[in-house]
């Protein structure tokens, strides 16, 4: 057991490499206009006809004209029609500074809170 530690460390600092992070928060504001990927949003579909066509695969909406979605709480299934696209729900922020909102421009959250 004591020879293998020994060679984990051994192995570890010799493969052990130099990280840098960046001095400062560094980004800009996201601008909804280009910054998002609009022709991502087609084919749209609704109650299985399509809309708007594209060369993206469809999503894997019903292809019905009316669907019946259970509902929790309620017994009798609710009517509605279906509709597939593709949607912009999230937003990756990467920084390699602690604290700091790229994507909120240079928005530093550790001087916010010590503000409040």
């Amino acid at each position: 057991m004591k020879e293998l530690v020994i060679l984990l460390a051994i192995v570890m600092s010799i493969t052990a490499n130099n990280c840098y992070a960046a001095a400062g928060c560094v980004g800009r504001f996201v601008n909804p206009i280009t910054d998002v990927c609009w022709k991502c949003l087609f084919p749209i579909t609704i109650a299985g006809f399509k809309v708007v066509s594209s060369s993206v695969p469809d999503t894997n909406a019903s292809g019905r004209l009316i669907c019946l979605c259970p509902k929790p709480g309620i017994p009798v299934p609710i009517p509605g029609i279906p509709v597939g696209f593709w949607e912009p729900v999230r937003l990756v922020d990467v920084t390699k500074s602690p604290m700091c909102m790229v994507s909120l421009g240079v928005c530093h959250l550790e001087a916010l809170l010590k503000k409040a």
